[in-house]
């Protein structure tokens, strides 16, 4: 698992109608207040949708890049193959 920073205010994308229990709104409204630690951490629905959109892109990126370690290896490995035989 990576890690990945704390989100900054800024960061988080204004939605058209905030809801004061959503952990992102609230961040949004209130850059420099703390979460209410009672409150439960809920999620409206726009930021939801934000948040999905965003593991997708990450989860592709990390594919896209898993994809072209392995096939960098695969051509390594049979250039070098290749290359024996005219050693």
């Amino acid at each position: 698992m990576r890690y990945t920073t704390p989100m900054k205010p800024e960061d988080i994308p204004a939605v058209t109608l905030p809801l004061e229990r959503c952990m992102y709104c609230w961040y949004v409204l209130h850059p420099t207040l703390t979460f209410p630690g009672i409150w439960s951490s809920t999620c409206c629905n726009e930021h939801q949708a934000w948040m999905l959109a965003r593991s997708a892109h990450s989860k592709a990126t990390r594919s896209a890049e898993r994809v072209s370690r392995e096939n960098l290896g695969v051509t390594i490995s049979m250039t070098q193959r290749m290359m024996e035989g005219h050693l």
